[in-house]
Parts: structure tokens; sequence; C-alpha cells
């Protein structure tokens, strides 16, 4: 019998910025294979999730966790020799990321946000300066910092999130 890798996404995450100390604060419903299978939610302070089934009882989490570690590559860690096993946990920190890496890229689209060659970081407008072409277009016209610059609003969306990882 041929083990098939779990798609597993999460949906309805609640994010809790001031409650987050050593690990995300957050709730979220686990989806699996696009079907609704579990409730997470870990309160902040470091320790591990909390996983509650919603169908199949805690045996559907333990087959899941199975299928991920057939499944899913080793986490290659210079401080593990061996790497580390893949995990739901894994897999659910870091679809909460990705989450929240998305909500901050959208905030940084939302206001004319550059990056200048040669230096780290997103540099910004004041938000009354909206991302628009014409407004852009003025910015390179006028300003004279604006020389060689690489306004993300220019890029494809995918190019502008890579230089936004790369440079946020």
């Amino acid at each position: 019998m041929t083990i098939t890798k779990p798609v597993i996404t999460l949906k309805n995450i609640k994010h809790f910025e001031a409650g987050s100390q050593e690990t995300h604060c957050y709730t979220a419903t686990i989806y699996v294979d696009g079907k609704r299978f579990a409730t997470v939610e870990n309160n902040g302070h470091g320790g591990c999730d909390n996983v509650h089934p919603i169908n199949g009882g805690w045996d559907a989490i333990k087959e899941l966790e199975e299928r991920i570690k057939e499944t899913y590559p080793r986490i290659e860690l210079e401080y593990f020799e061996d790497g580390l096993e893949p995990s739901l946990e894994i897999i659910c920190g870091d679809l909460v990321n990705d989450f929240l890496l998305k909500k901050e890229f959208k905030k940084v689209m939302r206001r004319i946000s550059y990056i200048k060659p040669n230096e780290r970081g997103i540099y910004q407008l004041p938000a009354k300066y909206k991302p628009t072409p014409e407004m852009i277009a003025q910015v390179k016209e006028k300003a004279p910092w604006a020389k060689g610059v690489t306004f993300l609003a220019d890029l494809s969306e995918s190019e502008a999130m890579e230089a936004f990882k790369k440079n946020g």
C-alpha cells in the first residue's frame, strides 16, 4: 500500500501577538487533504501545540503523524546532526509563520515601499502616499533619492514577496 503525503492547511487562524512570548499564541482549524480534521491552539508560552481531533479521535492524530514522518523530508538543522523529524506541530508552526508573513506583506504593499541598492530593509513613504503607478512615477521623477531604488509595486507579486522576504 502506498502512503500519500498529506496536504495540510490551516484555516480560521487567529494569532494573538500580545500573547506570543516563546511560541506563537494562536488558534486554527487543521484541514488534511481538504477535509476538516482537528483544531489546534498554543498559548504562546513555549509549550507544545494542543491538537483536538474532530473525527477519528487520537488514533487519527497518531495515523497522521505516521504519514508525516513517512512522507515529509527530515528538517535540516546545523545543530542537529541527523536533522529533525517532521511533525504536525512543526508543519502548523510553519503555516502560521507563512500566514503572518503574508499578512505583513499585504500591509507593506498598501504603501509606497522600496528597497535601496546594497542595503537591507524595506523603506516606506508616509501612508498618505498610495502606491498607484502615477504616484510612483512622480516619486521617481521628483525625488533625488529614488534613482536606483526598487519599488515593490513595480514588481510582480511573487517577485515583490521574494524581495520582501530577503529584505524585510
